[in-house]
C-alpha cells in the first residue's frame, strides 16, 4: 500500500475487429492459381494453406474471381480489380476482404492479392466491414505525367480514411514525396521484379505522432494498356497492438501457473505471500505491489508483503490507515481502479476473500496505465485466490462447504475458489472447456490453465478421472456446490 495515499489509473482499448493484412501476387500455373509472397501469416488469416482454402467451400468465390481475371487478361479484355468478401476456413465466422488487382508485365499475367482478416464482431454491431477494412488498408496508383511528375490516383476510398488527405494534399507531404520518388524510379526500370526490395517501403507519419505506413508497390499494365505503379498502403499499428496484447495474455497465464507452484510447495504464510508479491512485481509495467491484511480494526491495514514502495525494504511489515479505495474494494468485493498520482498509471485494488469474509486487499501500481478489462479481472482474481489459500491454510475455505468433513477428498483445501467453480462445471455437467468458459465468463485459455492445475492437485491424469474422484470421494462438496449455484440462479 503506497503511503502517499490512494492516488490513482489504462491502456486504450483496441477497436473491435482489428484487421490483419497479408499481401502477395498470384500466377496461374497449369490452369490453377498459385499465390506467392503471402507468407506464413496468410495461414493464420485463412485457417489453412492458400491452396486448401481455394479448394474448400469458403474459397471457391476467390478461385473463381482469380480465374476470371486471368481469362480476361489473356483475352486482352481485363479489368483492373475485383473486391469480394468471404469467410475464414476454420468456420470461426471471420470476415475476409479480398482485393484482387490484375496486371501483366515482363513476367506475364499476374494478379496482386490483398486479404484482410476482419475479426468477429465487425458488422454484428452495425459496423460496415468494408468501412472497417478501409480504416487500415488502402489502394492507389501512381501515374507518370509527361513532365516527369507523378500523379496519385486513389483507387478506393480507403486512402482518404487512412490518411485524411486528398490525393493532391498527400502528394505534398514528406511521405507523398518519398513515395513519388519510388514510383518514378519504378516507372523508369523496365526489368523491375516484384521480388525487389524496392517494392516495400515504410513511409514517415503524415501527422505528428501519427503511425508509420507500410506500402507495397507493384508495377504492371492496366486493362487499357497503360503502365502504372500500384500501391497498397497499410497501417500496421492495430495489428502490432493486437499481437502485443496476445503476448501479454500468454505471459499472465504463465504467471498464474508459477503462483500455483508457489502455493503447492506449502510455504509459511509470510514467505508465500512475499513470493507471490515478488512474482507479480516482476511483470512489465508493475511499479509496486503489496498485500495488506484486515482484522477486527477495519480502520487499519497490516501490510505483510510488498515490493517497490519507496523508503521501505521489501516485505518489511508495517501498518497504515485503510484508504478509501481499498475500503471500497473490500466493501464491494470487487476490483477498484484509481488513477496513479505522478507518472501516468493505474492503482488497482483487488479484495482477498474466503469463507464469506474479507481477509485483505491487494494493491498493484502500474505505469503506463493498464485497462482492467474482463481478462485482467480474471488474472487479479486468480492472484487473490492464491493469496487466500495461504492466508486461510484451508480452514476458512473449508467452512464454506458445510459437511466437508465426511468427504474423503477435501476439495476446498486443495483448490482455489475459481478452480472449484471450474471443477463443479466439469463434475456436475461433464462440460467441455468452451462450455465452462461460457458458463463462468472466462476465456477458454483460462479454463485450460485451471483444468491443468485441477488435475495436478487432485492427483489424476484425465478429466474423467477427476469426475470419478469427486463423485466417489467428495459427494458432500458437490452437493453443496449444487445448492449454492441453484441459489445464484
Amino acid at each position: 500500500m503506497s503511503e502517499a495515499g490512494d492516488g490513482p489509473l489504462a491502456r486504450p482499448a483496441l477497436p473491435a475487429g482489428i484487421p490483419s493484412l497479408a499481401l502477395g501476387r498470384c500466377r496461374r500455373v497449369n490452369g490453377r492459381p498459385v499465390v506467392e509472397d503471402l507468407g506464413d501469416h496468410v495461414e493464420h488469416i485463412l485457417g489453412c494453406s492458400f491452396a486448401d482454402y481455394l479448394q474448400g467451400d469458403a474459397g471457391r468465390g476467390v478461385a473463381h474471381a482469380l480465374n476470371a481475371l486471368f481469362d480476361r487478361l489473356a483475352s486482352g479484355d481485363g479489368v483492373d480489380e475485383i473486391d469480394l468478401w468471404t469467410v475464414d476456413g476454420r468456420g470461426e465466422g471471420r470476415r475476409l476482404h479480398w482485393r484482387l488487382i490484375a496486371s501483366h508485365n515482363l513476367f506475364g499475367h499476374e494478379v496482386f492479392v490483398a486479404v484482410l482478416d476482419i475479426q468477429p464482431g465487425v458488422g454484428d454491431t452495425g459496423t460496415n466491414p468494408a468501412t472497417e477494412a478501409a480504416l487500415w488498408s488502402a489502394v492507389m496508383r501512381g501515374d507518370l505525367e509527361a513532365d516527369g511528375s507523378v500523379r496519385f490516383n486513389f483507387v478506393d476510398a480507403g486512402i482518404a480514411r487512412l490518411t485524411s488527405l486528398t490525393p493532391a494534399a498527400f502528394a505534398r507531404t514528406s511521405a507523398g514525396r518519398m513515395l513519388a520518388q519510388r514510383v518514378r524510379l519504378l516507372h523508369e526500370m523496365p526489368t523491375w521484379s516484384a521480388d525487389s526490395p524496392l517494392g516495400l517501403i515504410e513511409l514517415p507519419p503524415l501527422v505528428i505522432n501519427g503511425p508509420y505506413l507500410l506500402c507495397r508497390l507493384f508495377k504492371g499494365i492496366d486493362a487499357r494498356g497503360l503502365p502504372f505503379v500500384g500501391m497498397i498502403l497499410h497501417d500496421p499499428t492495430p495489428q502490432i497492438e493486437h499481437e502485443r496484447a496476445q503476448r501479454r495474455r500468454q505471459s499472465e497465464l504463465l504467471q498464474l501457473l508459477r503462483l500455483s507452484d508457489i502455493v503447492l510447495l506449502r510455504p509459511t504464510r509470510d514467505d508465500g505471500l512475499s513470493r507471490i508479491v515478488d512474482e507479480v512485481a516482476s511483470a512489465p509495467g508493475v511499479r509496486t505491489m503489496a498485500i495488506g491484511l484486515v482484522g477486527k480494526d477495519d480502520g487499519r491495514v497490516a501490510v505483510t508483503a510488498h515490493s517497490g514502495i519507496a523508503g521501505r525494504p521489501s516485505h518489511e511489515p508495517f501498518e497504515m490507515p485503510l484508504g478509501d479505495a481499498p475500503r471500497r474494494a473490500l466493501a464491494s468485493g470487487d476490483v477498484v481502479v484509481e488513477p496513479l498520482a505522478g507518472p501516468a498509471g493505474t492503482l488497482i485494488y483487488q479484495p482477498i476473500e474466503a469463507g464469506g469474509s474479507a481477509l485483505g486487499v491487494i494493491e498493484i501500481a502500474m505505469s503506463p496505465p493498464r485497462a482492467v478489462d474482463a481478462w485482467y479481472r480474471e488474472i487479479l482474481g486468480g492472484i487473490a485466490d492464491y493469496a487466500a489459500v495461504l492466508l486461510t491454510d484451508g480452514t476458512q475455505v473449508r467452512a464454506r462447504d458445510g459437511r466437508l468433513g465426511a468427504d474423503l477428498l477435501d476439495v476446498a483445501a486443495r483448490l482455489t475458489l475459481r478452480q472449484r467453480d471450474v471443477l463443479y462445471q466439469l463434475a456436475a455437467f461433464s462440460s467441455s472447456n468452451e462450455d465452462i468458459a461460457a458458463a463462468l465468463g472466462m476465456a477458454p485459455a483460462t479454463v485450460k490453465v485451471h483444468m491443468r492445475e485441477i488435475l495436478k492437485r487432485l492427483e489424476v491424469d484425465s478429466r474423467a478421472a477427476a469426475i470419478h474422484r469427486v463423485l466417489n470421494e467428495a459427494p458432500n462438496w458437490l452437493d453443496g456446490a449444487r445448492r449454492r449455484n441453484a441459489r445464484r440462479t
